[in-house]
């Protein structure tokens, strides 16, 4: 999975003609005119792709096109929807940007459409370290949904993530010829709206659809055993081989090498999916030793165990003062948000006598 943005007006390039009244001090000057004012060529989509190595869960993959209200007007979005593709879901949001909130929705709609191949496959999601994608809320979402996640490094989606490397060029050059072809037919230049989304509804089938990715997944590293990594990869890592990696769990400083800097790893909400959650967790005894305590299942809860004892010690310190806990409440809460919890501190509010109108400054001539 991967974002990017559509433009509602490309830029101008040479060979576009375009009829304004300002055309003939255009070219007095040698400036191209679009018929586009600044603020209308800034204007974008935001297109939530994903791409996927097998073309039989390809076809049923969605495309999210999100468009804010000035992008997006409401009667365009319903005169659209009946004619877009099943898989193709045009939103209407106030900001096109793609926050938690969104996300958690694009994974369930992920989710719901990889039904079908639940018994055969199972889904593993490469995404970019953006803050976004890296909420605790985000990656319990996913691992509730029993999605695996795979997390490209920061500054290097350029160089392994499929969607930069192999699929994004060939979109914007399929966007581009189409808004060119729809701007030489319109009679004052101006591409609307609604050619713009039938156009990514068209190049969600000629792009996405038709085209194989299986190798680019593997070239990036994707495949089986790593045995067809790109010799740019290779290059730029500055290794002769692919090196063989263990099958055994990182630690946490291989962890903070992947993460953005500045930003805590929430382990117990990365490895959500691969923790036992039918009972809620119970501290040990006093009299239970740490190695007998180790021994488990999952190595993991090892580590995450000092963790869930902080969370249940917070969670017993803010109740405590107000009143007493029900049974079993604390571990519930201590499982649904294992991280440190910090007690709520109200805000201080000015009183009224202080706040006085600032005296208003001469004015300079």
């Amino acid at each position: 999975m991967d974002e990017t943005a559509v433009r509602k007006y490309s830029s101008p390039k040479l060979g576009l003609v375009s009829l304004s009244p300002n055309l003939r001090r255009a070219r007095q000057h040698g400036v191209h005119v679009h018929p586009a004012d600044r603020g209308q060529q800034l204007a974008a989509f935001s297109h939530v792709a994903f791409l996927c190595d097998n073309t039989e869960v390809q076809a049923a993959l969605p495309q999210v096109l999100i468009g804010n209200e000035h992008v997006l007007p409401l009667n365009v979005q319903q005169r659209m929807l009946p004619q877009l593709h099943h898989n193709v879901k045009l939103w209407r949001r106030k900001s096109s940007w793609v926050d938690g909130a969104a996300l958690m929705e694009i994974l369930k709609l992920l989710s719901q459409a990889l039904k079908p191949f639940s018994k055969r496959f199972q889904p593993v999601l490469i995404w970019d370290a953006a803050k976004s994608h890296l909420r605790p809320d985000v990656l319990t979402c996913a691992g509730k949904l029993g999605i695996w996640l795979i997390i490209v490094p920061a500054k290097i989606t350029w160089l392994l993530q499929p969607a930069d490397t192999h699929c994004f060029a060939r979109y914007k050059a399929f966007l581009r010829k189409r808004y060119l072809e729809s701007s030489a037919f319109a009679s004052d230049g101006h591409v609307s709206t609604d050619d713009i989304v039938l156009t990514i509804n068209a190049a969600v089938r000629e792009v996405f659809q038709k085209q194989k990715w299986k190798g680019s997944f593997a070239g990036n590293g994707f495949g089986h055993q790593q045995g067809q990594v790109r010799a740019k990869i290779l290059e730029h890592l500055q290794w002769e081989t692919v090196p063989q990696v263990a099958c055994t769990l990182p630690n946490l400083s291989q962890f903070t090498h992947i993460w953005p800097k500045r930003l805590d790893v929430p382990i117990d909400a990365l490895f959500y999916a691969f923790l036992p959650h039918a009972e809620p967790p119970q501290r040990q005894p006093s009299h239970v030793s740490a190695a007998a305590a180790d021994d488990g299942p999952v190595p993991w809860l090892r580590r995450l165990r000092p963790r869930r004892d902080r969370g249940a010690d917070s969670q017993h310190a803010a109740a405590s003062s107000a009143s007493p806990p029900a049974p079993h409440s604390i571990h519930t809460a201590a499982s649904a948000a294992p991280c440190l919890t910090i007690p709520h501190r109200p805000a201080q509010v000015r009183r009224p006598g202080l706040l006085r109108p600032r005296p208003i400054p001469r004015c300079r001539r």
